[in-house]
């Protein structure tokens, strides 16, 4: 719910419930979110020297999940 809040575009506030509400209308894109987090977690245990650089791949994800999404923007 977190990474769906942080790739919300311009108009939106960072909120807890519009990812909330993202979250439940695309359960596949939650669960892509879910195994990013669980990668990321588990390249921590392996080498925590990359904590300071696993917030961007984080938010990438969340922004491709965001766009893939029948909820999100429309495609350019």
């Amino acid at each position: 719910m977190g990474l769906r809040a942080t790739a919300l575009d311009g108009p939106h506030r960072l909120s807890a419930r519009e990812g909330l509400v993202r979250s439940v209308a695309d359960p596949r894109g939650s669960l892509l979110l879910a195994g990013a987090v669980v990668l990321a977690v588990l390249l921590t245990w392996a080498m925590p020297m990359l904590v300071p650089l696993l917030p961007g791949p984080l938010a990438f994800a969340a922004t491709a999940v965001d766009l893939r999404s029948p909820t999100g923007r429309p495609a350019p």
